[in-house]
């Protein structure tokens, strides 16, 4: 039977909860190019000081549950022990990279 294999939505989530809940925010410019679309690169977009903001906020913090409404637009719930948080990304289908995301506490 062949692997099954991630959906770009997929990868770009697995990698995006890393960054938040495992990797203290960090991310190479590198890392950020490959999975960020333009928007989020740009010098004021905030991208790379956000993920260590949310990152010290999640610290820690397990996917609990996901709602898709397309294959990609995706509402991701994490939690920890005391807070539960969302994080909703959109991914741009033709580059396969992340066009939108936001991160809010929900608990």
């Amino acid at each position: 039977m062949p692997a099954l294999t991630p959906t770009p939505t997929h990868r770009v989530l697995v990698w995006l909860v890393d960054v938040i809940a495992h990797s203290k925010g960090e991310v190479s410019r590198d890392e950020m190019a490959e999975y960020c679309g333009p928007y989020l690169l740009g010098p004021v977009a905030g991208t790379a000081d956000g993920f260590r903001k949310w990152a010290n906020a999640a610290d820690g913090a397990v996917l609990e549950s996901l709602e898709v409404d397309d294959p990609t637009y995706v509402r991701a719930y994490l939690a920890t022990r005391d807070h539960r948080f969302k994080l909703t990304i959109e991914i741009d289908s033709a580059t396969s990279k992340l066009t939108y995301m936001r991160f809010e506490t929900v608990r």
